[in-house]
């Protein structure tokens, strides 16, 4: 992956543009808090898979255990897909800003 303007800032300078980047706008901010949701959702589904997983695992349902580790593993993929895409969107945001704010 080819590295973006966001990825050559130090830990502070992110820190300034994300801010910067939620100051600017009220669509900007809420783009920001929906992330942020995606984030925690997704973090909670990951733990809540990994718990079912356990769960099936120790305790032997009969007849529905396959299911269940069908269902557990389809929300733990879907869940981790969901934590990097967020991550790449807020990267993609945030970088798309920089880029046009040095263009003003």
């Amino acid at each position: 992956m080819m590295k973006n303007k966001y990825m050559r800032l130090s830990k502070e300078e992110k820190r300034k543009a994300e801010s910067d980047y939620i100051k600017e706008s009220d669509k900007n901010k809420s783009a920001f808090n929906a992330l942020k949701r995606l984030k925690l959702l997704s973090i909670f589904g990951t733990i809540y898979s990994i718990v079912m997983f356990a769960l099936d695992f120790f305790t032997n349902l009969t007849g529905s255990t396959v299911w269940s580790f069908i269902i557990d593993a389809v929300l733990l993929v879907f869940s981790v897909l969901m934590f990097v895409e967020q991550d790449r969107l807020r990267i993609r945001y945030i970088n798309n800003f920089l880029i046009n704010k040095k263009g003003k």
